[in-house]
């Protein structure tokens, strides 16, 4: 009997979720390895960012805290004030939006790989008139969960991408101007990715010389305020959504949190 109920929690999956499969590694499982943040150097060049990526590709490590699928739908877990831990529904359109920007990026050359180096976190463009109707009706600190599972289903909302988070881009510290290398400045001057939650295959860079290292967090403020929290995400074999770059399948996670540092004693 053991045996039975995981096939036919899949075939349950598929109605819920037609257009996104549920893999076995979306459940929740004791004997995951946590990704941590001592897989991510800074400063690295095109070579050591693509080698570093398909080393924790490779691992099969899992993000904390990350979203995972029971009973019909995707839960993603917040940490509460208080300590208690709270779950917001994760709508088909918010993972859909996702793997379409995720995919947009890739396919147009923005990014390259899809991890805390490169595209590996979000924030978010909310519009004035749905934050103010909408989601100023919840405590941020008490109903966090509330917030986010309203605003990922708001088809308003953009999701802005700070890219090449961790490449190296000057030769030394306080540099004006990057190398000059027509990647490195190509991927300098194109680090802030914009696209809605509407699950289409769209985006669009913004260009602001005078953000602090082209990561730009202005956008038509009289009608989005920026908002900085968002979510992180990782890819990895052991993945719970998929996504497709120059026809082959990778899989990834997705967390409310941050990647974490692996801290002896919880220090």
């Amino acid at each position: 009997m053991k045996k039975i109920i995981p096939v036919l929690a899949l075939i349950i999956s598929f109605k819920s979720f037609a257009s996104i499969e549920v893999r076995p590694s979306c459940y929740l499982s004791d004997n995951e390895e946590i990704l941590y943040m001592d897989m991510f150097p800074w400063n690295q060049t095109r070579a050591e960012m693509e080698e570093n990526s398909w080393v924790i590709y490779n691992s099969g490590k899992r993000m904390d805290n990350r979203v995972f699928y029971e009973d019909d739908k995707f839960l993603m877990p917040f940490k509460a004030s208080g300590g208690k831990t709270q779950y917001a529904r994760v709508p088909e359109v918010f993972i859909k939006s996702l793997v379409s920007q995720i995919e947009y990026a890739l396919d147009n050359d923005y990014v390259d790989f899809i991890n805390f180096s490169d595209m590996g976190h979000s924030h978010f463009f909310i519009p004035n008139e749905f934050y103010d109707g909408e989601l100023s009706k919840y405590s941020y600190a008490k109903e966090k969960a509330k917030f986010f599972e309203t605003l990922m289903n708001e088809k308003s909302v953009l999701s802005l991408y700070h890219t090449a988070e961790q490449m190296k881009f000057f030769e030394k510290r306080g540099d004006e101007f990057p190398l000059a290398d027509r990647y490195i400045q190509k991927r300098f001057y194109t680090r802030s990715f914009v696209a809605k939650n509407d699950g289409s295959r769209n985006g669009k860079i913004l260009f602001n010389l005078d953000a602090s290292g082209q990561a730009t967090s202005t956008y038509r403020p009289d009608e989005y305020r920026y908002w900085g929290s968002g979510i992180s995400f990782n890819a990895t074999k052991n993945g719970c959504f998929s996504f497709k770059k120059n026809g082959q399948v990778f899989y990834f996670d997705m967390s409310a949190d941050d990647v974490g540092y692996n801290m002896p004693n919880g220090y």
